[in-house]
């Protein structure tokens, strides 16, 4: 029998993740999710009545099959990855007003058990578990944001290290800190001084986690996100605070701890209060 061209790797209502044999990832989503850098995005649909984890998987000629699940990839449209870096640069977009209301966004939310605990010394963890990932993590992350603010990369390479795959979940909390990080760095530096730190710390974070969540971090390093970190960086450059926190709060509620842990990496890079 011909080995599969790819394989299903999660399913839930409205995500279905592929992962083909050379490791690439296409995460399949419909609106609710909205797009992103590996991202095929189709009409509604309830994966979980359609696929399952042994469901085969076949493309041709553009149709791609997931058992009895038909999709045509032929209408689909590019959509650009990279938010516009350069105008969030000319428009001192990440300035300290800003900033708050993300640190008030993290500070409301529901962090128990995220990295956010890292950077706001009023929330508590109150499990054994999250004291022991925020003990690992607490040195190494404080070694990704001092190597990127100061042009460090043994010690943004050494951070990464210390981060990549800490945590349970899709994407573990580490990845998801370093994500946030990778995108602070781009949002905040000149595009030549981000792309050589973040490609270095991709590299010695990705082979330390799973394949889904190197791809997030892959993305990131080549200054790619979701849709919804497009939406919080459009707000930045109107300088719309009541949008910003809109934005940022979208975020925050992604996943279990994801979506926050994400928040606090980004946050911590563009704050001159922590490490």
């Amino acid at each position: 029998m011909d080995e599969p061209q790819a394989r299903v790797l999660h399913v839930f209502n409205q995500v279905c993740n592929l992962i083909a044999a050379d490791n690439k990832v296409l995460a399949i989503v419909t609106s609710p999710v909205g797009n992103g850098p590996f991202s095929l995005l189709i009409p509604a649909v309830t994966f979980c009545d359609h696929v399952s984890a042994g469901s085969r998987v076949e493309y041709a000629h553009g149709l791609l099959l997931i058992d009895e699940l038909k999709i045509d990839t032929r209408p689909a449209r590019d959509w650009n990855p990279c938010p516009p870096w350069g105008a969030l640069h000319q428009e001192k977009a990440c300035q300290s007003n800003n900033l708050k209301v993300i640190f008030d966004v993290l500070n409301e939310s529901s962090t128990t058990g995220s990295l956010a605990n890292l950077i706001i010394a009023s929330l508590k963890s109150h499990l054994l578990f999250d004291k022991e990932i925020l003990q690992q993590a607490n040195a190494p992350a404080r070694d990704l944001v001092h190597g990127l603010r100061t042009d460090n990369q043994v010690l943004c390479c050494k951070g990464a290290a210390g981060l990549a795959g800490l945590g349970g979940g899709l994407t573990p909390s580490g990845d998801d800190w370093i994500v946030g990080c990778l995108l602070a760095t781009w949002a905040s530096k000149p595009k030549a001084y981000a792309k050589r730190l973040s490609i270095a710390i991709a590299n010695a974070a990705v082979p330390q986690t799973t394949s889904f969540s190197a791809a997030w971090i892959h993305s990131a390093a080549h200054g790619e996100c979701s849709a919804a970190w497009h939406i919080l960086f459009e707000e930045l450059i109107d300088q719309n605070q009541c949008g910003l926190r809109q934005a940022a709060e979208r975020i925050a509620a992604q996943g279990h701890t994801s979506g926050i842990d994400a928040l606090s990496g980004f946050a911590a890079v563009l704050s001159d209060k922590w490490a």
